[in-house]
């Protein structure tokens, strides 16, 4: 080592192969104890009395959504069609195509509300509304703005915020 002057730079010998390959193996090793973690974590939500619920209210949900999507659809046709007839066409679009999510994620909110108050964990469906509430936002967003790579950008970036919230 040479004591560091003007214009002098400091040398340091080479990093040897056995701790670069430590600290890769340190570091994947880190890595790998934090997803068998929330893996583990996972499994034991999924394999509880209170996971099927929670499955359970998902795919009632999803059923529901499905079933009264189509009747929703009509009834939305009846009244917006005495209304206006073309001023919002783009809008009367937008609505009929978020029928079925808006109807699932209602359900979502107050089977959580339910669950909640019943004190029963809803992490997984608080999980598929948050993502369904994602989509709806970016859905709307998408539809109003013009730009293409404009509405991927901010696409991208809404679902980035919804995977972090979660």
């Amino acid at each position: 080592m040479f004591p560091m002057g003007l214009g002098q730079l400091q040398e340091e010998p080479p990093e040897l192969v056995t701790e670069v390959v430590d600290d890769v193996t340190s570091t994947v090793s880190l890595v790998t104890n934090f997803l068998e973690q929330q893996f583990l974590a996972l499994k034991a939500d999924l394999w509880s009395i209170a996971g099927a619920v929670d499955l359970g209210v998902i795919f009632v949900g999803l059923a529901l959504g499905w079933l009264l999507a189509r009747p929703g659809r009509r009834l939305i046709e009846h009244f917006w069609a005495k209304r206006e007839a073309r001023a919002g066409e783009h809008a009367r679009q937008l609505v009929l195509r978020l029928v079925f999510p808006i109807l699932w994620l209602g359900w979502l909110w107050t089977a959580n509300a339910v669950q909640a108050q019943f004190e029963m964990p809803a992490k997984l469906s608080l999980t598929v509304a948050s993502l369904l509430n994602a989509w709806i936002v970016i859905q709307i967003v998408v539809s109003v703005v013009r730009d293409r790579s404009l509405a991927a950008l901010l696409a991208t970036i809404a679902w980035c915020a919804a995977s972090l919230n979660i």
